[in-house]
């Protein structure tokens, strides 16, 4: 049995915004329930923390805007390297 040690600031927003449903078996980490308030009926749908998640996508995002980058810097440089070559045939 593993015993998962928490600060008391960890979770702080998903402990208030949603229900600690369980511990994954598999993966030994939190899973939340986030309740709708327009829908208090629907059955709970437990999954990692919100802000995991949202770290998750902070990163990814980050590594995609540098992606981006990169690839506009090769498409100017390739249209450089176009123009370049249609003057030297043009001229």
């Amino acid at each position: 049995m593993e015993i998962i040690k928490l600060e008391p600031e960890d979770y702080e927003q998903d402990f208030r915004e949603g229900v600690l449903g369980r511990v994954n078996p598999e993966t030994g980490t939190l899973e939340f329930a986030y309740p709708d308030p327009d829908e208090p009926e629907t059955p709970p749908v437990y999954q990692p923390p919100l802000s995991d998640q949202v770290n998750e996508l902070k990163q990814e995002n980050a590594l995609l805007k540098a992606q981006n980058a990169a690839l506009s810097e090769r498409a100017d440089f390739i249209e450089d390297v176009i123009a370049e070559m249609a003057n030297q045939v043009y001229q």
